[in-house]
């Protein structure tokens, strides 16, 4: 059957794909392990391989050591940049303050030019890209066990399930493996949909919006 043939080359190349992906990722953990280079500075090639490994549902050892090196580096930028985020709110608003008129129009003027520049429309254009939100692309996303460990027992194999589904109640913990603050958020966001949608009862839901 020709279907079947080309079902089968179609397995051959993705296995002989995953064995040249698993050897990169052994080499790259030995690499980094005995050389002890900085993972911050091999950032790139780290992410790379996890979403090669992501792609091709490879989850051996090596894959998963790499992935928690991702984790932890992304974790702390998350650190980083909020606080750099809130530093810079916080000058920005001392500016308005004592701002004149003639600055305030700059400043907004500036900003319209922002939004017009090339880089903005590029970013507008990369945001079309779809592919992006393919679900086996999110090596964030927390497997069942990290999901439901807060979970009683006899409810956690429901919760697994349901993870990627919608559903009547919040989330107990964000999807993605997050920092502190960021879980937070999600599960804010989350909440506010869920009332918003009339999923959840709120008193007034337009103020979600």
């Amino acid at each position: 059957d020709d279907a079947k043939v080309v079902e089968a080359k179609e397995l051959l190349v993705k296995l002989e794909k995953q064995l040249e992906v698993q050897k990169d990722l052994d080499n790259l953990v030995k690499e980094v392990t005995d050389k002890k280079k900085n993972k911050k500075d091999m950032m790139s090639t780290l992410l790379e391989s996890v979403n090669a490994a992501q792609g091709l549902g490879i989850d051996t050892p090596a894959a998963r050591k790499i992935k928690d090196w991702v984790t932890i580096i992304e974790q702390e930028d998350q650190e980083f940049n909020q606080a750099e985020l809130a530093r810079r709110r916080q000058a920005n608003l001392e500016r308005l303050k004592e701002a004149t008129k003639d600055e305030l129009e700059q400043l907004a003027m500036d900003r319209l030019a922002k939004l017009a520049s090339d880089k903005h429309k590029a970013l507008i254009e990369q945001a079309k890209d779809d592919s992006v939100y393919e679900l086996k692309k999110f090596y964030k996303i927390r497997s069942d066990e990290e999901f439901t460990e807060n979970i009683a027992d006899d409810e956690r194999t429901l919760a697994a399930k349901l993870k990627l589904w919608s559903r009547q109640k919040p989330l107990h913990t964000s999807l993605l493996k997050l920092g502190d603050e960021q879980t937070r958020t999600a599960m804010r966001i989350n909440r506010a949909i869920l009332q918003y949608c009339g999923d959840m009862s709120t008193s007034f839901p337009a103020t979600l919006a």
